[in-house]
């Protein structure tokens, strides 16, 4: 997360990633979370951000 803290797209990217290493091997799931739910408070507007949310909640992170 430290790279390009402040650049969304880099951000979004690695949120991604996350979140398909969370839904398939099972492994980034809260560090993935927590970034969602950064993301989400920085750029609340950006709609693409609550798909990959709705996946966290889908397993069991909130």
């Amino acid at each position: 997360q430290e790279i390009f803290p402040d650049e969304f797209d880099v951000q979004y990217r690695l949120a991604l990633g996350l979140c398909y290493q969370c839904q398939y091997k099972f492994k980034g799931c809260e560090e993935g979370n927590s970034l969602i739910d950064k993301l989400l408070l920085t750029y609340p507007n950006k709609t693409e951000l609550d798909s990959i949310k709705k996946i966290f909640n889908h397993w069991g992170l909130q």
